[in-house]
Formats: structure tokens, sequence, C-alpha cells
């Protein structure tokens, strides 16, 4: 008699030591066709699935899912919810787009992927992009989209993509990502937006300074998820406003106004460019080190520029 189970999670070896190898059997491993077959088995019952493949460096070599018509990720037939690490092959079924259609929600992952990153810096900084447009092609395959939420595991990411390059190294940084910053992010959430669907980013985070790996043994503490990009507010990332940086189009309305640069902007050696809208509202850096950093800043325009002061609420 098969138990009928409304929620499932199953998650494989992230972290890897001697002695705690994952399977070199393919055919217990969760990348397997098998898998799947055996999921469809609670097909009447499954709600929320969330599923994790292990360390890539420890994946046995994909195999075709799509060979066999007895098993399909459609046949969740009232799966609602799914939390899917990005190494997954079930990602793979929505980008050829076979789900539910009770599919609500979908949730990815970057743990298996940030785990792995080998090549230091330059690895870390081209992280979020690759993520991001890993993730747009899956949507992009999907004929009927969903609410996406992305999960990172640390708050790299977070720091990236709420970063303003000065201008010495915003070149640089371009040639490392292949690309403006945030220019995946706005990618995705458009193409989200324009189906009526909603983008979310957050980060995994512990209260504490100290932080664990899973499985959480008792008295350990159990990271929670905070969102810092929300699609209904495009251009915030981190709760900062960064449109007069990133929207070409609103630049070039700004550029047409007179030019001004906040007390604040002056000072800051290494940001001689000053971001604002021209209209004597709180510049970026100022919104950012106010926001972000938490530091008590008073945003004020330099008299002499015929500009006016802004105080931070």
């Amino acid at each position: 008699m098969v138990t009928a189970l409304k929620e499932l999670d199953i998650g494989e070896r992230l972290h890897v030591f001697p002695g705690c190898m994952p399977s070199n059997d393919s055919t217990t491993r969760t990348s397997q066709p098998a898998f799947l077959k055996a999921l469809i088995r609670q097909a009447d019952s499954l709600e929320r699935l969330s599923h994790i493949s292990g360390n890539t460096q420890y994946l046995p070599r994909k195999c075709s899912t799509f060979d066999d018509d007895t098993a399909r990720l459609r046949h969740l037939s009232n799966l609602r919810s799914l939390s899917l690490g990005i190494e997954t092959m079930l990602l793979t079924h929505l980008q050829r787009d076979d789900y539910p259609a009770s599919l609500c929600e979908l949730k990815v992952m970057d743990v298996s992927w940030a785990n792995n990153l080998r090549g230091g810096p330059e690895d870390t900084l081209r992280h979020p992009g690759r993520v991001l447009r890993h993730c747009t092609e899956v949507v992009k395959g999907m004929s009927r989209p969903i609410d996406l939420s992305i999960l990172f595991s640390n708050p790299n990411p977070e720091q990236i993509l709420s970063t303003i390059p000065t201008a010495n190294i915003a070149l640089v940084l371009q040639s490392i990502i292949d690309g403006l910053l945030r220019t995946p992010m706005y990618t995705l959430s458009s193409l989200l937006r324009s189906s009526n669907r909603h983008l979310s980013l957050l980060t995994s985070k512990f209260s504490s300074k100290n932080s664990y790996i899973p499985p959480y043994m008792y008295g350990e503490e159990v990271p929670f998820e905070e969102v810092f990009y929300d699609s209904d507010h495009f251009w915030r990332v981190c709760g900062v406003n960064f449109r007069v940086m990133d929207d070409e189009v609103f630049v070039e309305e700004v550029k047409k106004k007179p030019k001004m640069a906040c007390a604040p902007c002056r000072d800051r050696v290494g940001r001689w460019e000053c971001y604002n809208a021209g209209d004597g509202s709180i510049c970026l850096h100022c919104e950012r080190d106010s926001r972000i950093d938490g530091r008590e800043v008073e945003c004020v325009y330099d008299v002499d520029t015929g500009a006016w002061g802004h105080e931070v609420e």
C-alpha cells in the first residue's frame, strides 16, 4: 500500500567528506528517470515538492527523461509548489514545458552551484548573472509562466546586485560579468511581468554570526529567507532605487536637467559621480548608505549649484 504524501522534501548530499560520499550507483540517484517514476505514484496527493540533486561534482551522467511517456512532471496533477535546485533534472522538465496546470509557484535554489565555485572572485561576480540567465531560459520554455522566486544560499549575490560600480572599475566589472551588473535581473523580471507574473530574489541568512550546514542538528540555528528584490518595485534592490543608474531612457531625461551633486558625494573618495534625478531627491549613494549600511546620511546639495537640500527621513 502506498502512503499518500502532500509534501515531500528530498535532498542529496551537498557537502562531501572522506567516508561521506554520494553513491556511485547512478540507478539509486534522484537525477535518474526512476526518480520521477516513483514520484508519479504520489500524483493524486502530492502538492508541494522540494528537491536538490546534491554536489554538482558528484552528479551522475544525465539520462534523457523524455523517452518514456509513462513518467512526466505534468502527471503530478495536484502539484502546486515546486522548490528545485538549479542543477536538478526536474528543472529541465519545466524548461521543456512539462509541468501540471495546477502548478502556481516555483522556487529555484542556487546552493549546489554556489558550493562549487572554484574560480575565485571572478566566478563569484559572475554567479548571480549565471543563475538569473539560466532561470530566464527556463521561463522562456514555459508556455504558461508562473511566479518565480530565486533563493541565493549566501549574501554574496545580494551584495553584488546592490553594488554601485565607481567610474574607475565599471568597465572592468562589465568585462568580467559580460555586461551591466543588474541587466540579467531586469531581463528576467520583464519577462515575467509581461505575463503578469512575479519575481522575487531572496537570500538565506542566519540571525547570529554563526552559520551551519544541513541537516541542522539540535541546537543549531536554522537560516531564514529575506527578500532583497521584488519585481513589483522594478528598479529597487535592497530598498534602493537604481533607476537613475540603470534605466537608459530615464538617464537621458535626467541629463537634460541642470547637473547637481550633493555634498556627501563630493566628500566621498572615488565617488566623484553623483547619481541623482536632478530634482533634489536623495541621490543613489546617500540612499544606499542609509538603507544598506545603516548610516545616518543627510543628502544636501551644494547651494552654489542652485540646488537645494534634502534630509533622509
